[in-house]
């Protein structure tokens, strides 16, 4: 809105939006008595703010908190509009109410890795430990010998 204007609405349906555009703090409109949530617009003119009048508003507007915090309100005489995007089926994971996995479905590859490729059959349970319990022997002995006299 530029400013030292006054607005004057001319339509059926009179509407003034305030618009809070910071995200993370509600905003107190102080002149009007009225505090925007952070990152929502309320129609001041909408019938539940009787005791603000046109000219309470373009006031503000001119000279009063609307003007002050221009840079966080943003003022309007049109409705804002709520993006609703259309999903693609091939996005949608179960029923179309299910909208948590945003992924394409795309069908597994199943990929073959040589160097991974080994029996594991070919030794029973039991010959396996016993080739390798030196190693757990060895894991558990310090690195540095201990005296035992420190202690």
């Amino acid at each position: 809105m530029e400013e030292g204007k006054t607005y004057i609405i001319k339509k059926k349906n009179k509407e003034i939006w305030v618009t809070n555009i910071n995200t993370s703090k509600d905003l107190l409109i102080d002149d009007l008595g009225i505090t925007i949530k952070a990152g929502s617009s309320i129609n001041l003119l909408n019938g539940r703010y009787t005791y603000i009048t046109e000219d309470d508003i373009n006031l503000s507007i001119a000279s009063g908190a609307l003007k002050k915090k221009g840079r966080i309100l943003k003022v309007r005489v049109v409705a804002p509009v709520f993006f609703n995007p259309v999903i693609p089926k091939e996005f949608v994971k179960g029923n179309f109410g299910d909208l948590r996995n945003l992924r394409p479905i795309k069908p597994l590859e199943e990929r073959s890795f040589e160097d991974l490729d080994f029996d594991d059959n070919e030794k029973s349970d039991e010959e396996f430990a016993m080739e390798n319990a030196d190693f757990e022997v060895q894991d558990r002995t310090p690195i540095m010998p201990v005296d035992p006299k420190l202690k």
